[in-house]
């Protein structure tokens, strides 16, 4: 049979489950303030390497390199400023264990891009220009299933796309020049369904 406790009784270790709680947080706390001493002190290290490189060198105004390499005390890689074949000159920010992430771009055709990726990697957002100056909005959803495209052609003219799980495009809304509106939508076959005018 179990002891029945007085609300006093109760009331107290509801208390010391809020100071473990407490102890909890700030032994968080503690290890957070000590992940980002070693984060600043790394960011440091870096600076006073470049600096030292920069000091060395022959040319004193400028630090020349192809690629710089961010890692966290884990030995995880954080960031990475690069200059690659595929995708041109490169920054990218990862979230921990490469979860996520930021990459902003200008590819080899003179193309400014930056795009967001979740924790699998897979590219969600995508904003940039094309090589005519074109800007262009990709929201992809959860998977890559379904994706919204958001653009202005060379002429000038507005659009909006909806495209389906099988990259179909399904909903087609925009202005044509001299502010004509346009609704078109397709059924899975391709097939104009309504359009409007």
């Amino acid at each position: 049979m179990r002891e029945k406790r007085s609300a006093p009784a109760r009331a107290k270790e509801h208390i010391m489950t809020t100071e473990e709680r407490l102890g909890n947080l700030e032994r968080e706390l503690t290890a957070v303030k000590r992940r980002n001493r070693w984060m600043l002190g790394g960011v440091a290290l870096l600076i006073l390497g470049c600096l030292t490189i920069a000091a060395t060198s022959g040319d004193k105004q400028a630090i020349r390199a192809k690629s710089f390499i961010l890692e966290d005390e884990n030995g995880e890689i954080r960031a990475v400023l690069d200059v690659g074949k595929h995708y041109g000159v490169a920054l990218g920010m990862y979230g921990v264990n490469g979860g996520g992430g930021i990459f902003l771009n200008v590819n080899e055709d003179d193309e400014p891009a930056l795009s967001m990726h979740g924790t699998n990697g897979k590219t969600r957002i995508d904003l940039r220009l094309n090589k005519d100056g074109d800007p262009g909005l990709n929201i992809w959803g959860t998977n890559n299933r379904g994706l919204l495209t958001l653009s202005v052609n060379k002429d000038g003219d507005p659009g909006l796309f909806i495209y389906d799980a099988n990259k179909e495009v399904r909903v087609g809304l925009g202005v044509f020049e001299g502010g004509k509106p346009y609704l078109v939508m397709w059924d899975a076959s391709g097939e104009v369904i309504r359009s409007i005018p």
